[in-house]
């Protein structure tokens, strides 16, 4: 609900629809959005937006999107502010019981996301290697066989791997 009021405010506060009797919609917010992503060099095709909470099924973002907002947002002059609205690995929010006792605890720093069937998770960590990256794992109608249990905690082991890694990233 909150996503989708924000959503609504970015098209309120939209430049240029300050015409009187002007309704602001949902699709106000999301012209702004799309503009800018544009800005951080997402193409149209890698962000479908719907609606602003994200859970519509027909909202679709891929993974390349994602890291791309993310490389955008690392120098972004509101920065600060993004990377500190974002759970830390094993502290609080979201990741506040997952990644303890591992190299991602206190270090990573993402957003999770999970629907029926779908496990994400996006955001910034530094290796061992001391490499920040920007990273984003997606797992969509995806079911375990193996060792894990859970989508989920295959995408906790490959983040884990990440923060693991003690070579230089090219």
């Amino acid at each position: 609900q909150y996503a989708q009021l924000l959503l609504l405010q970015v098209g309120v506060n939209r430049k240029n629809t300050d015409e009187p009797g002007t309704r602001y919609t949902a699709e106000q917010g999301l012209a702004e959005m799309r503009k800018f992503l544009g800005e951080a060099g997402i193409e149209r095709g890698m962000a479908l937006l719907k609606e602003g909470s994200g859970l519509s099924r027909s909202a679709l973002v891929t993974p390349g999107a994602s890291v791309q907002l993310l490389t955008y947002m690392a120098r972004h002059r509101f920065h600060e502010a993004f990377v500190n609205a974002l759970p830390v690995a094993g502290i609080d929010g979201t990741l506040r019981n997952r990644f303890k006792g591992t190299s991602a605890a206190g270090n990573l720093r993402a957003k999770t996301g999970s629907l029926e069937n779908v496990d994400t998770l996006s955001g910034y960590l530094t290796t061992k290697g001391n490499d920040k990256l920007a990273f984003s794992i997606m797992l969509n109608n995806y079911r375990p066989t193996g060792q894990f249990g859970s989508g989920r905690s295959e995408i906790d082991a490959l983040a884990v791997m990440l923060a693991d890694f003690d070579g230089k990233v090219p």
